[in-house]
């Protein structure tokens, strides 16, 4: 086993320390590795924190795009995400590699299996072998055969299934049996065992909580920092300067725990896992395993189907012949494992061969009747059978978010501007540059710096950073030419032929404003 994949320092603040793993990693390595300290760990309460992104979605009535719908109320999707204590994640990171080589060895008993489940994995790129497979070659391979099955049988239909509340819908009693079934043990084995009760019985602590303000509305406040500088002095970074303090901030009804709030919708038991602990993507497929291998043997070998699942997002090829009786097969298998098939996002697209021997454009069923040139949406591309793009909602995010980053940064450079004076403040728009320009990323070298706390002249522990020379990542640009490359689309990489312009302009009207 890799241990550098799990065995890594986490920046996040939280309710216990940060752990030194470069300077003690041999110290950690030696507690977790070790069955008798995970039996005996207690686990604390997770941090709870919700991702809100901001969409235009169409309104039915008026075919226009808004951020608020009329009925349904704001069309912003969010996602609850849950992190754990510095010592519980490399924990939860620890078992999750164990359990991954373990469900590993079963995917690869089959090539058929191990080639269907493309989400959570590494899986390996002949063309490029310092890099996996992305979300680009899966989306490519499965255009790919959409086009090859047309132009070979004169059609294909493709079925689009999408799991409701995968995560939070996932039952502890088959998650346990599939955890077994994994290990090849009729028993988990007490270390296990308190991972999988963390995981499933979990408690959490609202991260909003600890802010200095706690507004239900509004923008929110910052935490405070006076407090956290002066835990900081003592070489801890913490919300809390001890457990002691953290257990009487409970104890006095400063902070509330509160319990695993997921339940079933018949039964009212308690279901589901949180996501963002580093174990949740590996139970997440070790819970579908059983419903993967009878999807290949009864749609991929019986029926001649073509299968892919990336997580909860689940896409199926077959002839017009078989169309009803896939459909049937998935609702039927999907409910033995006691989760739902989303009926809103579940959709189905026919392909046909032009006058000229090309794919036709992709035609949608919806409502009893075929939909012409209606994008088939996967893995964030629109395929439209004879060309392929980057999806519109995608591209949207993206310059979204780059005027939000200018926003920022003006801002900043409008307060230094009053602080100085009058003084032109140094305005530092390289990162933007960087991230948001279609620049030469193979020539650029990058500097970012290592912080930590370091014990001063004084005894205190400051903050203390070493300027660290690294090839730079890549950005939006980058994987739009990855895309393009792969794909084979020209077409790709011209959809942000006017990246430019946007930037500049939106820099103006900040700058002005």
């Amino acid at each position: 086993m890799d241990n550098s994949i799990w065995l890594k320092k986490r920046g996040y603040y939280h309710l216990t320390p940060k752990l030194d793993v470069i300077g003690g990693g041999d110290e950690y390595l030696g507690k977790i590795t070790n069955p008798k300290f995970v039996e005996r760990h207690g686990f604390f309460p997770l941090l709870h924190s919700i991702i809100k992104e901001r969409r235009y979605k169409k309104i039915d009535q008026t075919r226009s795009r808004s951020h608020v719908h009329p009925i349904k109320g704001p069309s912003a999707k969010k996602r609850p995400l849950h992190y754990a204590t510095h010592i519980d994640s490399l924990i939860f990171g620890y078992y999750a590699q164990l359990l991954l080589l373990e469900y590993e060895k079963v995917l690869q008993k089959g090539q058929q299996l191990s080639e269907a489940i493309t989400a959570y994995r590494k899986i390996l790129n002949p063309d490029d072998h310092d890099r996996g497979k992305s979300t680009i070659h899966f989306a490519h391979e499965a255009f790919s055969e959409i086009r090859n099955r047309t132009l070979r049988d004169g059609s294909c239909v493709v079925l689009k299934f999408d799991i409701e509340s995968f995560f939070p819908s996932l039952n502890h009693k088959h998650l346990k049996a599939a955890w077994m079934e994994v290990l090849g043990v009729e028993t988990l084995p007490l270390d296990h065992y308190r991972v999988f009760r963390a995981v499933t019985n979990f408690s959490y602590i609202l991260k909003d909580e600890l802010r200095k303000n706690k507004r239900i509305f509004g923008k929110k406040s910052g935490f405070d920092e006076k407090r956290l500088s002066q835990i900081r002095k003592g070489g801890i970074e913490s919300f809390f300067e001890s457990n002691e303090e953290f257990r009487r901030a409970i104890k006095e009804r400063q902070l509330k725990i509160y319990k695993n709030p997921f339940r079933s919708k018949n039964e009212n038991q308690m279901v589901g896992i949180p996501q963002g602990l580093p174990i949740s993507s590996v139970l997440a497929n070790i819970y579908l395993l059983k419903f993967d291998q009878e999807v290949i043997q009864k749609i991929v070998i019986e029926l001649g189907g073509f299968y892919r699942r990336y997580s909860d997002d689940i896409i199926i090829l077959t002839d017009r012949q078989n169309e009803s009786k896939v459909k049937e097969l998935v609702m039927s298998l999907i409910s033995r494992f006691f989760i739902e098939i989303s009926q809103d996002k579940t959709e189905v697209f026919h392909f046909e061969i032009k006058h000229d021997g090309s794919v036709k454009g992709s035609m949608k069923f919806e409502d009893g009747h075929l939909s012409d040139n209606y994008p088939l949406n996967y893995l964030g591309f629109d395929f439209y059978g004879d060309r392929t793009l980057i999806a519109a909602k995608n591209l949207s995010k993206f310059y979204r978010r780059m005027k939000i980053s200018i926003k920022r940064k003006t801002k900043v450079t409008a307060r230094l501007e009053s602080d100085q004076q009058g003084k032109k403040p140094a305005v530092f728009f390289r990162q933007l540059f960087r991230i948001y320009s279609n620049s030469d990323l193979e020539r650029y070298k990058v500097r970012t710096r290592r912080i930590s706390l370091t014990k001063n002249r004084f005894g205190e522990y400051v903050y203390k950073s070493k300027v660290i020379p690294k090839p730079m990542k890549g950005n939006y640009f980058s994987y739009v030419k990855r895309a393009s490359k792969i794909m084979g689309e020209p077409a790709i990489a011209n959809q942000l032929r006017n990246h430019r312009k946007i930037f500049n302009s939106t820099l103006k009207r900040r700058m002005e404003s």
